[in-house]
């Protein structure tokens, strides 16, 4: 079909010339990026697309986006028109090799970034596991890749709703992908927090938001008087905790959710040593029913003795 609509020139050399007309650009073009083909593949229906933007369509619908047709293989095992990307580049290197180059960069622009999961007024804290169910398409898509990575890890970053609309939190959670299981409209995963992150900067591509974040660093106390100062707040927490823990699981508090209360009733890991005090922190922060702000505001705290300082006055005041 496409040579069919090539007209050929002659050069003075003898040689022959394809015709660069609009007709012939417009047989080699995609019309999902309405650029000219890169790495094309040819559905079972016959219509060619840039194996990336079909492959991106395929999550979003399993319909040839031209006829409608529905496509009965993934577009990622298509191999690739072997044929049509030498024509393209042969005839069209500039547009190529641009293309090339633009793909290359995305690629790279990307892979310095982490994909950033949104999810509305919610962040795990380290080491704390979640299962979540991933039913958006963009989000698919996200897994999907994670999934093909080594690591397994993106970040998860916290949404909230206000009068003026959606606003996207800068802190978040960095986390692992521990398990996945393939549903008929998504995926469940069920997640590991890493550590708290700030991102600095963030660009939308194929549908969700890659970032490049910094983690969070925890400081574990110095002085002997900071030192003695946030043994007391352990401390502190430890006995407030355990006066809750009784409270709730003896009263029927409305505001308390079930699960919660079936979660007071767990064991407290170790704090006998420093090093285990931020992981006291972190999994108590889990047991209660804190607000995405007070959430954020532990997340934060690089000095483990800012965190315990924070955590001694919500369960002081915010749980009473």
């Amino acid at each position: 079909e496409i040579l069919d609509r090539v007209l050929p020139t002659r050069r003075c050399d003898g040689n022959f010339q394809l015709f660069n007309s609009p007709l012939m650009r417009n047989s080699v073009t995609c019309s999902l990026c309405f650029d000219v083909y890169l790495h094309p593949v040819t559905t079972t229906c016959g219509h060619s697309f840039c194996r990336n933007c079909i492959s991106t369509s395929f999550i979003y619908s399993k319909s040839c986006p031209l006829c409608r047709s529905p496509l009965l293989t993934d577009p990622q095992n298509l191999h690739t028109s072997v044929a049509l990307e030498s024509f393209v580049k042969n005839n069209f290197p500039v547009e190529y090799a641009q293309k090339v180059q633009d793909h290359r960069e995305t690629l790279k622009f990307c892979d310095d970034r982490m994909p950033l999961l949104l999810v509305n007024s919610y962040a795990p804290f380290p080491q704390e596991e979640i299962a979540i169910h991933i039913t958006e398409p963009r989000y698919i898509l996200l897994v999907q890749r994670v999934l093909s990575n080594t690591t397994k890890e993106f970040c998860i970053i916290p949404y909230s709703q206000t009068p003026k609309g959606f606003i996207m939190h800068n802190t978040g959670s960095k986390v692992e992908l521990v398990h996945s299981k393939a549903l008929e409209n998504g995926y469940e995963i069920h997640i590991r927090g890493i550590s708290s992150v700030e991102v600095e900067d963030k660009v939308l591509a194929d549908g969700y938001w890659h970032g490049k974040v910094k983690e969070y660093r925890d400081i574990a106390p110095t002085s002997n008087i900071t030192l003695c100062h946030t043994k007391q707040n352990i401390h502190g927490i430890i006995e407030r905790f355990k006066y809750l823990q009784k409270l709730y699981t003896h009263t029927n508090n409305p505001n308390l959710p079930q699960t919660t209360k079936t979660l007071f009733e767990s064991d407290l890991p170790n704090s006998s040593t420093p090093e285990e005090w931020s992981t006291l922190c972190y999994y108590i922060g889990s047991l209660l029913p804190l607000t995405i702000k007070w959430r954020l505001e532990l997340m934060k705290c690089e000095r483990v003795y800012d965190r315990t300082q924070m955590l001694l006055h919500v369960l002081n005041r915010e749980l009473i």
